[in-house]
C-alpha cells in the first residue's frame, strides 16, 4: 500500500502550480493594462468631444 508521494510527484505538482501562478500572472497583467488603454481611449475621447463642441461653438 502506498503512503504520501514520490519525489517525482511532488516535483511535478510544484511545476504545475508555478505554471498556473504564472498563467494568471500574466492574465491579471494583461486584464490591467486593457483598462488603463480603455481609460485612456476614453479620456482621449472626451477631450476631442470637448474640442470640437469649443470649436463648433466658436465659429
Amino acid at each position: 500500500m502506498k503512503h504520501g508521494f514520490t519525489q517525482v510527484e511532488v516535483m511535478l505538482a510544484n511545476t504545475m502550480l508555478l505554471i498556473l501562478v504564472a498563467g494568471f500572472a500574466k492574465i491579471t497583467e494583461q486584464t490591467f493594462e486593457q483598462i488603463q488603454l480603455k481609460t485612456l481611449k476614453n479620456e482621449l475621447a472626451s477631450h476631442l468631444g470637448k474640442w470640437i463642441l469649443a470649436k463648433l461653438n466658436n465659429n
